[in-house]
């Protein structure tokens, strides 16, 4: 991860040097796969896009309803100029049930899950992936019992999986988190989470992230701050740290005090990296001539309010705002570089947020989806370097066409691509993972 760190800030000190006027569209769209481009055949509400995740310069895609909700997982290279080729479909070794509901990957490893709750791991060999283990869920310890894997996240010898609807003893659909770590080349469960207020936080597990000995978890439907006396879900998320064979809360994050509203979602997306921590809210955004409902994302950092006390530190939300743009919905942190979606927004935007060194994030660029329909742009997204790509699993949701059956979009900004010297070398060719 520090080569990749030490690219994306490499890449915000590029674009500080940048004209602010030429920050609008510096990212442009350079190509669009779709699933019927793989599978002219295809006639279903596959969902290609729901799900992906960047490994060096490949990405696995998911479509997790192709087949008569079967699932598939793709093999699609990101090519140093941004532009998309379809390698190979991934075998999963066996009969699934919606395979590629959720993928995450990092270095050479790759994590799939599907609702038949299982997890099945890959391991990069040249331009493929090779099946190396299938976990199931675990058995019922300490009192928490895993019924389904919903979210997952990866980094490093980690992966996390959440589920909301775990029991825990005296309490249904409490939430957990599911741990499982490596050792050489096999992985096996290292700890079972549970959610540290079990009374009051539905959906906690809805939303995991990862990074080194800290783990994010979101609890979207988490009831107030009161204990939920008043009946109000303003949603919430805890930051546990390893210690040993297990994981102790560190924190509880939570929204503004003077801005919580009933529903607010807060938790629904979470990301993590280091010592910073972002949490997304789907209707927060409230502040006085704001359009209502239209999301943001909160920011804290580790030591901002004492050690190891994860002080808020910043809000924000998008610059071309509008009601119920759904900002926030999925989060990629990759050092000083944050990119969010928004795919309920009109103008089909992905945003890209900078910060300098213990700065504050502040949008930089608008990456803006070239079809009219509305395709769920920004049903997830990864990047590397100067190339990004995004799902929108709908397309193409028009009338011409009943089928959703799920495309990729990808962007690179060629301002930063004509690069000279081995610095700049590092992030031009973008494989830092």
């Amino acid at each position: 991860m520090m080569l990749a760190r030490f690219a994306a800030a490499t890449l915000v000190a590029v674009l500080a040097f940048i004209a602010p006027a030429a920050l609008a569209q510096d990212f442009i769209q350079v190509d669009r796969l779709t699933l019927l481009d793989i599978d002219p055949a295809t006639d279903d509400n596959g969902r290609f896009g729901r799900s992906l995740a960047l490994a060096g310069d490949l990405a696995l895609v998911g479509a997790p309803q192709k087949e008569g909700l079967d699932g598939a997982v793709y093999i699609v290279r990101l090519e140093p100029d941004a532009s998309l080729t379809y390698l190979d479909r991934l075998d999963p070794g066996e009969a699934t049930f919606r395979f590629g509901l959720g993928i995450a990957a990092d270095g050479e490893w790759a994590a799939i899950i599907d609702s038949a709750d299982d997890l099945r791991i890959f391991q990069r060999v040249g331009d493929g992936f090779v099946l190396r283990q299938t976990l199931e869920t675990p058995p019922t310890q300490g009192g928490i019992t895993v019924r389904n894997f919903e979210s997952i996240a990866m980094q490093g010898d980690t992966i996390v999986i959440g589920d909301s609807s775990a029991n825990l003893t005296g309490f249904s659909n409490a939430g957990a988190a599911v741990v499982y770590r490596r050792s050489g080349s096999t992985w096996s469960l290292h700890a079972l989470v549970p959610s540290p207020d079990p009374g009051n936080t539905t959906g906690f597990g809805d939303a995991v992230a990862v990074s080194g000995d800290a783990l994010v978890v979101g609890a979207p439907d988490a009831d107030a701050s009161d204990g939920g006396a008043t009946g109000a879900s303003f949603g919430r998320a805890w930051v546990f740290r390893r210690a040993g064979a297990g994981w102790n809360l560190e924190a509880v994050l939570d929204g503004p005090a003077d801005d919580k509203v009933g529903g607010d979602r807060f938790g629904w997306s979470v990301a993590i990296d280091s010592d910073t921590a972002v949490v997304g809210c789907a209707v927060c955004n409230n502040g006085v001539g704001a359009p209502s409902n239209s999301g943001s994302f909160h920011v804290f950092r580790r030591n901002a309010g004492g050690a190891n006390a994860w002080g808020r530190v910043q809000e924000a939300s998008a610059s071309n705002a509008a009601f119920i743009d759904d900002f926030s919905f999925a989060l990629r942190l990759r050092g000083d570089l944050l990119m969010t979606t928004s795919p309920g927004n009109q103008d089909k935007s992905v945003y890209l947020f900078a910060r300098p060194p213990g700065g504050a994030f502040a949008e930089v660029d608008v990456l803006q989806n070239t079809d009219g329909n509305n395709t769920e742009f920004g049903s997830t997204v990864d990047f590397s370097g100067v190339r990004s790509m995004v799902g929108a699993d709908t397309f193409p949701d028009d009338a011409g066409d009943p089928d959703r059956y799920g495309a990729i979009y990808s962007f690179t900004n060629p301002a930063v691509l004509a690069c000279r010297g081995n610095l700049d070398g590092i992030f031009c060719d973008g494989l830092e993972g």
